[in-house]
């Protein structure tokens, strides 16, 4: 009969495996946490950027800098990801975040970590990206892709939806310091789904000619243009709009509510774009692009708040008809490279961003305003839109 130390060493031998999260589970935890955590943040950091600068022209550069770090960080991150795998990468993606919050937290008191800042969050997303990325494409089932998409971008749309307004209001009571600070235990807490998941395949590093070669491959470079497009519209979305909305409203409370109603209004089409993108994709693509380029050129002449919260409400609610089919679309693409597809495709989105942000640049020294900027964001979904015209077939997945 084994003794009760023969059960003490059997057991510290073989410890109790946990049962792994099936399918895109892990990813949903992972995704919806982080997706919180950065939302928390992410529209009041291009605001806080020009608070401490004062300066248009340098909040601008400031993330002229964090997409050009980006672009050329994906090709030593892919080299990192090969080499430890997607859970560790993920971590680590993790850690450089908290890192970057915690030295935009010092950058009042010590401004000249400010820019620094900028170079290790962009670190950070490449890390990220890229294994989540493989892991969707790998891990969802291509029949029922429309609807996966639809999940994710149910959860994470969620999250987003309630992250500003919570961001909002600690900004407003407690300063940046404290919102900074819940959005790095969050950000923790949401590295621990993937050390449980069933993904965590190790793939070979491709090689600088694969990957140069992939940008060139019409598998790849068909799609180049609506990525760039992509990355445009981002960079506006991403910094232009928040600033915008600071110039004309001011009030952060107000802000947060804003981003946060035209989120919530979205959540029931996320459902149903999801549901319907195989059958209806290529119309989709055009009616929204066509549809948010509208919002953009009507908000850049009625400036009233109203209109803003308004704009903003109908534009989220466009962009779920553009995004959803694009993104079940590419996930559902038989790839035989999928590690240097997906590389390639996070290189096109980020030049986009930079070129978005140079033209914005460009313009405020020429004395465009800030409100014609939207115009940058017009230029980005066109390109989505004549891509879809261009590769009509390539619409439905």
């Amino acid at each position: 009969m084994p003794t009760e130390q023969h059960h003490s060493q059997s057991h510290f031998l073989n410890p109790p495996r946990f049962k792994k999260l099936p399918g895109l589970t892990g990813l949903y935890l992972n995704a919806s946490l982080r997706t919180f955590s950065i939302s928390l943040t992410g529209i009041f950091i291009p605001i806080y950027v020009y608070n401490l600068t004062q300066d248009l022209e340098k909040t601008i550069i400031y993330f002229i800098i964090w997409h050009a770090t980006h672009l050329v960080f994906n090709i030593p991150a892919s080299l990192i990801i090969s080499r430890f795998g997607p859970d560790v990468s993920t971590i680590i993606s993790g850690f450089l975040r908290a890192l970057y919050l915690f030295l935009l937290i010092l950058s009042p008191k010590f401004p000249m970590l400010l820019f620094p800042s900028a170079i290790l969050g962009a670190t950070t997303a490449p890390l990220y990206w890229l294994p989540y990325h493989l892991a969707f494409s790998r891990q969802s089932d291509k029949k029922k892709v429309g609807k996966q998409v639809g999940t994710i971008s149910f959860l994470q749309r969620l999250a987003s939806a309630l992250a500003p307004l919570v961001g909002g209001l600690i900004t407003a009571f407690f300063g940046f310091n404290v919102l900074y600070t819940t959005a790095i235990i969050i950000l923790f807490i949401s590295s621990l789904p993937v050390l449980f998941d069933e993904y965590n395949t190790k793939d070979p590093w491709p090689g600088l000619q694969k990957i140069i070669k992939g940008q060139k491959t019409k598998g790849i470079s068909k799609y180049t243009k609506a990525f760039f497009g992509n990355g445009i519209e981002s960079a506006f979305y991403g910094t232009i709009w928040p600033l915008f909305l600071f110039v004309f409203i001011k009030d952060l409370k107000t802000i947060g509510l804003i981003s946060t109603i035209a989120l919530i209004v979205t959540l029931i089409a996320v459902k149903y774009a999801g549901s319907i993108a195989k059958e209806k994709s290529k119309k989709m693509i055009r009616a929204g692009t066509f549809s948010m380029g509208l919002n953009l050129i009507l908000r850049t002449f009625l400036l009233n708040p109203i209109f803003l919260f308004l704009g903003d409400v109908l534009y989220q609610l466009s962009s779920v008809f553009v995004w959803i089919p694009f993104n079940s679309y590419v996930y559902s693409i038989p790839k035989k490279n999928t590690y240097v597809y997906f590389l390639d495709r996070e290189i096109s989105i980020i030049s986009g961003k930079v070129l978005g942000l140079l033209l914005a640049l460009a313009f405020l020294r020429l004395g465009i305003g800030l409100p014609l900027l939207s115009l940058l964001g017009v230029f980005g979904l066109f390109l989505v839109y004549s891509w879809s015209r261009s590769n009509p077939n390539d619409c439905q997945s």
